[in-house]
């Protein structure tokens, strides 16, 4: 399978270079990173059939408060992604996704429909299966 995501795309964040914060996953993080997300991500860029914009992916505390992400985000973690299907609705994204057998793969999958994200959480136990909109 084809990788379509990098650590750094994942830790990229213009707030957190205009705010002057330094954004690097632990060891921990890294491994879900690699391990976990990454890999989630390419089997549903695969699965949806168009590239995903990532607005958002690993945040460290200090961005994660600065973006007003809640205490217990995924993203903490390295364990989730904020992305756009590009050239895709966004609800028949989710739905496709939601509606499919990579459905079990994900912990949370949020539809944030005005602010125009899907929101991708994975897990390290048994994933949730969360599908709902924000």
């Amino acid at each position: 399978m084809k990788n379509y995501f990098t650590v750094s795309e994942l830790c990229r964040s213009d707030v957190a270079r205009k705010n002057g914060i330094i954004n690097t996953p632990g060891i921990k993080e890294m491994h879900n990173l690699e391990k976990i997300t990454i890999p989630q991500m390419n089997i549903i860029r695969e699965f949806l059939g168009v590239p995903i914009v990532v607005n958002s992916g690993f945040r460290c505390k200090e961005l994660n408060k600065k973006v007003g992400g809640v205490y217990n985000s995924k993203h903490l973690e390295g364990l989730a992604v904020d992305g756009i299907p590009k050239g895709l609705n966004l609800r028949k994204c989710w739905e496709k996704l939601r509606d499919s057998k990579y459905a079990s793969m994900v912990d949370q999958c949020i539809l944030y429909k005005k602010k125009g994200f899907i929101h991708f959480g994975f897990s390290k136990e048994i994933p949730r299966q969360q599908f709902f909109e924000k």
